[in-house]
């Protein structure tokens, strides 16, 4: 017998209408792929905020990385040193110390390719913090190629505990790129963990307005996540396990994305630390 036996290859057009497709036929996928979460629907733009940064090796194995993405500001004499004992809790151990050298010392983050803000918008800033030897204020700027965009005082003093503080950043122009920094008003040491930096107008406190907006109108008929590959993980102990998405933000355990491993063992393609908070 000959193929076309079984198989008609012409293409026929009818102007006829089939069947109907019901409005719940059509949806949404969405996997946490190309920073898709972490720094894109997510509206949060402190990349490791928690200090508790995996690298990939490109194996399916990892590296410990806690103060990627974190550097002082400036060329004077203070630091950074990462901390493991006496942190928030069990699933985020580690933690900064910042040693001012003086007022203004301070120290920032590479914020997904740095900071951007609208003039006309507020954001939320908010930290855990406790005092070493530095009990004094501690501020939140913005700046961009060196002008101050946006500051505020987010403490006057800091305690013995981890306690959490919030203030509000206000810009005075819209910027791109930008510095976000943290900074003391005199020397000493003092404890930082969970700093965030979220648009006041972000979706339910959680999602980019922008983004959810054009998904909402599409009018899905439903909404896949956390998608294909990213659940089963690179293995077992990678897998995306939903009990370890609820509860306090600052309680979660993060989880390094399979999605940083595929290329060759040794090269850094600049994607090696794409977790997921």
């Amino acid at each position: 017998m000959k193929a076309n036996d079984y198989y008609d290859y012409n293409l026929h057009i009818k102007n006829e209408k089939g069947v109907d497709i019901q409005q719940g036929m059509y949806g949404l996928f969405f996997e946490d792929i190309n920073y898709s979460a972490d720094g894109g629907l997510y509206a949060e733009m402190i990349e490791n905020r928690s200090f508790e940064a995996m690298k990939s090796n490109g194996n399916g194995t990892t590296i410990f990385d806690g103060l990627y993405g974190w550097s002082k500001y400036g060329t004077d004499a203070s630091s950074l040193t990462l901390k493991a004992t006496g942190g928030l809790n069990d699933n985020n151990t580690h933690y900064v110390e910042f040693s001012s050298s003086g007022a203004g010392s301070g120290f920032t983050n590479q914020a997904y390719d740095g900071i951007c803000m609208e003039q006309g918008k507020t954001y939320n800033v908010s930290f855990f913090a406790k005092k070493g030897t530095f009990d004094g204020k501690v501020k939140a700027t913005v700046y961009a190629e060196g002008e101050k965009v946006a500051e505020t005082m987010v403490t006057e003093s800091l305690t013995d505990e981890w306690t959490k503080y919030e203030a509000t950043l206000a810009p005075t122009k819209t910027v791109r790129y930008a510095d976000f920094v943290i900074s003391l008003d005199g020397s000493g040491t003092a404890s930082f963990d969970m700093i965030s930096c979220m648009p006041s107008d972000a979706v339910m406190g959680i999602f980019r307005r922008d983004l959810a907006e054009k998904l909402k109108a599409i009018k899905p008929g439903f909404l896949r996540f956390p998608g294909g590959c990213i659940i089963e993980g690179y293995n077992l102990a990678n897998r995306y396990n939903w009990k370890d998405t609820v509860g306090n933000v600052e309680e979660r355990k993060q989880n390094w994305s399979r999605w940083a491993c595929h290329t060759s063992v040794g090269l850094d393609n600049g994607f090696k630390h794409y977790n997921q908070t």
